[in-house]
């Protein structure tokens, strides 16, 4: 619908998966706008760091010597029920002159307000992959580089990566820096590339133990050691971490929330 410049005046894109949520922006900047408007109709906003009467007024402001204005609501989860409240009027009466594209991490469904949106909004969820999909992704990434993988390339880059779509992204864009005009990437350059460390998994222990999961700390350590993964580099990240969860937790006691806390 973007390319064909179909839009929609209200959109709500929610899930677990920043990668694609992060791509909201820029796709949606590039489709309805005209780069020499681009400041006199453009708008994001973050929930939790502007009144909900701040963003229903940019909604209602006419565009500027353009057909449309795009405001962007990001962080949603974050909103509290009087604001949706607030904002109602924009998803029952739209403006057809502004696309609103809201977006969450997390949504409760049996909330009014969440009903309403869905009743009235393109709505779409943004998963991570399951396993079994994520060689489609590392093939469709690969495209945006002109890049093709051979098959014992794409399950050594998914083994080495997982399902982070991010980071999955991050190292094609590596690969071809390395391979420079080389097309096809192969099993050799995944290996010489691409370290033999999940820094997922890295994380994946450091958030067991700050979730007191000791099972799961166990199993990502055994992971780690056994991937080779230096036990002075997991010490200092787990230090890290609790470093962060620190500094969170000072900030959630001065009352921080949202885009300030991030």
């Amino acid at each position: 619908d973007l390319e064909n410049k179909k839009f929609a005046p209200v959109y709500f894109f929610y899930g677990d998966e920043p990668y694609l949520l992060g791509q909201i922006p820029d796709r949606f900047k590039f489709a309805i706008l005209d780069e020499n408007t681009f400041d006199f109709n453009f708008n994001i906003f973050y929930a939790g760091d502007v009144e909900a009467s701040t963003i229903k007024d940019t909604v209602e402001t006419l565009p500027v010597m353009t057909m449309n204005r795009l405001v962007i609501l990001k962080n949603a989860q974050e909103l509290k029920e009087s604001e949706w409240q607030e904002l109602e009027s924009l998803f029952k009466n739209p403006v057809d002159s502004t696309v609103f594209v809201i977006c969450a991490d997390k949504v409760d469904k049996r909330k009014k307000s969440i009903k309403l949106i869905f009743d009235t909004a393109v709505t779409s969820e943004f998963k991570k992959p399951y396993d079994n999909q994520v060689p489609q992704w590392i093939n469709f990434l690969s495209q945006n580089y002109d890049l093709k993988f051979s098959s014992e390339a794409t399950h050594r880059l998914h083994r080495l990566v997982g399902n982070n779509l991010s980071e999955l992204d991050n190292q094609i864009q590596k690969l071809k820096n390395f391979v420079g005009t080389k097309s096809v990437i192969d099993l050799k350059d995944v290996n010489d590339v691409v370290s033999n460390s999940r820094e997922e998994s890295v994380f994946d222990f450091t958030r067991a133990i700050g979730q007191k999961d000791r099972i799961s700390a166990l199993e990502q350590l055994v992971q780690l050691i056994d991937q080779g993964q230096n036990e002075v580099g997991i010490v200092s990240l787990l230090a890290r971490h609790m470093r962060i969860l620190l500094t969170v937790r000072s900030g959630m006691d001065q009352g921080l929330g949202g885009a300030k806390l991030a």
